[in-house]
């Protein structure tokens, strides 16, 4: 998600109660480790071949995206989600209102 021009990853921990809050920008931009999450985009995703064996994708009738009930279905089931902060990637968005070359990275 781009933040002025800045591109930032979509992640999210547990607040409690099923309320989630995003990782803040400062910390994203200036960290460097990797951090336990509980929800991550899966445009840039590594997923151990055990966690596909156990968790299907599925289409849920409820508003959401499909990464969100992915990460919801394997924290379910035992595993934990971590995001390094010291990659940065490119994702492809259609339709996006910027440009590539407005980027840091």
């Amino acid at each position: 998600m781009p933040r002025g021009n800045t591109l930032i990853p979509l992640l999210a921990i547990n607040e409690g109660k099923e309320k989630y809050g995003y990782i803040p920008f400062e910390y994203v931009d200036k960290s460097k480790h990797l951090i336990h999450v509980n929800y991550a985009g899966l445009g840039v995703i590594l997923i151990s071949k055990k966690v596909l064996e156990k968790i299907k994708f599925r289409f849920d009738e409820k508003p959401g995206f499909d990464d969100w009930f992915f990460c919801k279905d394997a924290e379910r089931e035992g595993f934990k989600i971590y995001a390094d902060l010291g990659i940065k990637c490119k994702h492809l968005i259609k339709n996006r209102p910027w440009d590539w070359s407005q980027i840091r990275l």
